[in-house]
């Protein structure tokens, strides 16, 4: 029974830092992208 839970905990502690690493990577990528293209717009106007 202590090893169900401890797996239980390692595999909530997997999600809970994959996630948490999702949430930091994917946020700060996704507004680049329009700040590009606007940006090569600007240069090429």
């Amino acid at each position: 029974m202590g090893k169900v839970i401890f797996y239980l905990i390692v595999l909530l502690l997997l999600i809970v830092a994959g996630f948490a690493v999702y949430s930091v990577i994917v946020p700060p990528a996704a507004p680049t992208a329009p700040v590009e293209l606007q940006i090569d717009l600007q240069d090429g106007s």
